[in-house]
C-alpha cells in the first residue's frame, strides 16, 4: 500500500492496496481536501491504536510528530492481527511517501523458528537452551521481590525399561503425559524444561518461603507416581 501526503498532510497519492491494508472506507479518502489527520481521527475513533484516555492529545500529538517529516520505519500490529512493516520517506518539496507492507506470514513464520528454537520438539517444554535465559529471568525476578526460588532436578525412574520393553512410542507418551502433568501442576510463571531424555528442570517462583518449594515437589512426586 502506498501513500503520499504534501506539506499541509492532504492526501495527494493512494491506492487500492492502502484502502484493504488499512480497512479505509472509500468515502473518507474520497473527500474532497482529506488529510492524514482525518485518517488518524478516524483511526483513534474506531480504536486502532487501542484505548485512547485523551483522544484529542493523542491526535494532535501525531499531527506534530507526522509535521516533523522525518524518515521513519517500524512494524504495526492492526487489531484484527496483520502485521505492516511501514516505511515513510519525506519529499524534498515537503510531505512524504509512506509504504505499507503485509508481513504477517513472514512474521509468523520467524516467530514460529524462534519458538521453535525455544521449546522442545516433543513436550513443548522449554529446551536446555533456552533455559539458563528463563532461570536468569527467574533469579532477578526473585531478587526484586525479595522471595526465595526453587530449582528442581527432576528424572524419570525406570523409563529405559518402558523404551526398552513397549518401545520408544510408548516413551514419547511417557515423557509427553509427564510434561502435562508437571506444566498442571505449576503456576504459569513457573518455568517448566525438559533438558534431555528423561530428565526436566522446575524453576519455582513466588513462593512465600523455603517449605513452598519442598512441598511442591512432594506433590510433583505423588503426581508423576499414579
Amino acid at each position: 500500500g502506498v501513500s503520499m501526503v504534501d506539506r499541509e498532510l492532504r492526501m495527494q497519492v493512494w491506492n487500492e492496496r492502502l484502502l484493504e491494508l488499512l480497512d479505509l472506507p472509500r468515502e473518507l479518502m474520497q473527500q474532497p481536501g482529506v488529510t492524514l489527520v482525518d485518517v488518524l481521527r478516524y483511526n483513534i475513533e474506531r480504536g486502532e491504536y487501542g484505548p485512547q484516555p485523551d483522544p484529542e492529545a493523542a491526535l494532535a500529538q501525531m499531527r506534530e510528530r507526522a509535521l516533523r517529516f522525518e524518515p521513519h520505519e517500524f512494524e504495526r500490529v492492526r487489531p484484527n492481527g496483520r502485521v505492516l512493516h511501514i516505511r515513510g520517506q519525506p519529499l524534498a518539496t515537503g510531505g512524504f511517501v509512506t509504504v505499507y507492507t503485509d508481513v504477517t506470514e513472514r512474521r509468523a513464520a520467524q516467530d514460529a523458528i524462534e519458538r521453535l528454537a525455544r521449546t522442545d520438539a516433543l513436550t513443548g517444554l522449554t529446551n536446555r537452551h533456552a533455559l539458563p535465559v528463563a532461570l536468569e529471568q527467574a533469579l532477578r525476578g526473585a531478587e526484586r521481590d525479595g522471595r526465595p526460588l526453587a530449582v528442581l532436578f527432576i528424572d524419570l525412574d525406570r523409563f529405559k525399561a518402558v523404551n526398552d520393553s513397549l518401545g520408544h512410542e510408548a516413551g514419547d507418551q511417557v515423557l509427553m503425559e509427564a510434561a502435562r502433568r508437571l506444566r498442571a501442576r505449576v503456576r504459569a510463571s513457573d518455568v517448566v524444561a525438559r533438558i534431555g531424555g528423561d530428565e526436566f528442570v522446575v524453576v519455582l517462583t513466588g513462593m512465600q518461603d523455603e517449605a513452598d518449594g519442598a512441598q511442591v515437589a512432594l506433590q510433583i512426586v505423588q503426581t508423576l507416581s499414579e
